[in-house]
């Protein structure tokens, strides 16, 4: 579904925003 790929790139976008922000947190 494209609903299910959308979903997956905003969370790897904020993952990485996190990630850069604080890389001591992590979601996965």
């Amino acid at each position: 579904m494209m609903m299910v790929i959308v979903n997956m790139t905003v969370m790897n976008i904020l993952e990485t925003k996190t990630l850069k922000t604080k890389n001591k947190k992590r979601w996965w």
